[in-house]
């Protein structure tokens, strides 16, 4: 059973582990050894917004908070 909060979220948040990097190499996120790393992927495994760095992202608010106006700028620019 989902708990409330995850009911009330406006995006499903999918988290993938990549124990041989292999990804996270594809998407920059590796120089001489890993860092961190969060991105916004769109349906079609497209890049829509990221951070990589030497610490974690902790500001996870500000990532649900971008993905409105993300879709819509999708949107936007897929229908012409």
């Amino acid at each position: 059973m989902l708990a409330e909060a995850e009911r009330e979220a406006p995006t499903p948040l999918v988290l993938v582990s990549d124990a041989a990097n292999a990804a996270f190499r594809d998407y920059g996120g590796w120089s001489d050894e890993a860092l961190h790393g969060t991105f916004i992927l769109d349906g079609e495994g497209r890049v829509q917004w990221q951070t990589i760095g030497e610490s974690p992202f902790m500001a996870i608010d500000n990532v649900v908070a971008e993905v409105p106006r993300l879709r819509a700028l999708t949107e936007k620019f897929t229908r012409r």
